[in-house]
C-alpha cells in the first residue's frame, strides 16, 4: 500500500531513469538537462522582476532578460509570446 503524498511534498518516480550497471552503487550524475530539454513549451514566456530599481535604469531586469533569452535559446524554444516585465516593484506591502 504506498502513502499518500503531502501536496507540498516533491514526488519523483524512479522508473523514468535507467542507472547503469557500472554506476550503481557509486556516485551518479543525473543529466537533467537532457531530461528537461525534452519538455518544449508551446509558448513560452518570461517572468521578470526587481525590487529596487532607484534610478530606473532597468539594469536588473535588463540582465535577467538577457539570461532569460540565453536560456530559451539553449533550451531550443520558440520566441517567448511575452515578457512580463516587473522593475522597481517590491513584494513587501
Amino acid at each position: 500500500m504506498t502513502q499518500p503524498i503531502s501536496p507540498l511534498t516533491p514526488s519523483f518516480d524512479w522508473d523514468d531513469f535507467e542507472i547503469p550497471a557500472h554506476a550503481r552503487g557509486g556516485r551518479v550524475t543525473l543529466d537533467l538537462y537532457g531530461e528537461l530539454s525534452k519538455f518544449v513549451p508551446r509558448r513560452p514566456a518570461a517572468y521578470l522582476r526587481i525590487s529596487s530599481d532607484r534610478f530606473g535604469l532597468e539594469t536588473g531586469v535588463g540582465r535577467q532578460q538577457e539570461d532569460a533569452e540565453d536560456t530559451r535559446c539553449r533550451l531550443a524554444w520558440g520566441p517567448f509570446a511575452r515578457i512580463y516585465k516587473e522593475n522597481d516593484t517590491s513584494a513587501f506591502k
